[in-house]
């Protein structure tokens, strides 16, 4: 059975970012996933697929996520979709803003996106689930680690939270597509991720703090 969507992942920029694309073809609708540094790649993907941009979905909102993020918003005008944690700098932008929250499931297209609101590398940073198959999981989630909470608005405590009562809980098979190439490979699942990542291997926050 062909799927109703399709979704493809890219690198980009000199601080080994991954950049995503998700299309509907049965309704030409075409998102990016925190688009930096060469947000055209985004639109020549979708339209090769026969879609537009139509949306932008960020995980949070530190520059290398979000550097593309004006051009887009000049060439397509798209919604935004962020957390009210973290809208901030895209306020700025843009007044087409969906402020997403925990739990809320977006119906787009003819594909299915809940929201995980995961904490720890800021304030706002949040996880897509991509019909119970991808999670995008920006810098909350990487191979082998996860974010940096000690950046400004970081929070271990939360981030150990995040991971450990909201993504340790999803299914072995889904797919993780993180925001940076860190990792041996650039796709892995949670179930690897559950049984090989030290950060969410730890057995408590005691032990969490101290992996370097």
């Amino acid at each position: 059975m062909e799927s109703s969507f399709f979704f493809e992942q890219y690198p980009v920029g000199s601080m080994q970012n991954f950049n995503y694309v998700l299309g509907c073809p049965s309704t030409r609708e075409g998102a990016s996933f925190d688009p930096a540094f060469e947000p055209q790649k985004a639109i020549d993907i979708l339209e090769k697929k026969g879609c537009l941009l139509q949306a932008v979905f960020l995980t949070h909102n530190h520059w290398d996520h979000i550097d593309g993020l004006p051009y887009l918003i000049k060439r397509c005008q798209p919604t935004v979709y962020v957390h009210a944690l973290d809208q901030g700098p895209i306020q700025e932008m843009t007044q087409k803003i969906h402020l997403v929250c925990d739990g809320e499931e977006i119906s787009w297209g003819d594909i299915k996106i809940r929201v995980i609101h995961t904490p720890g590398h800021t304030p706002g940073s949040v996880c897509y689930l991509i019909h119970q198959e991808i999670l995008v999981s920006g810098d909350t989630l990487f191979q082998g680690n996860c974010g940096r909470c000690d950046l400004p608005g970081g929070s271990a405590r939360q981030m150990f939270e995040s991971l450990h009562l909201k993504l340790k809980r999803l299914k072995d098979q889904i797919l993780v597509y993180p925001g940076h190439d860190y990792g041996v490979k650039p796709v892995s699942t949670v179930g690897y991720e559950r049984g090989h990542n030290p950060t969410m291997m730890a057995a408590c926050y005691e032990d969490f703090v101290k992996i370097p």
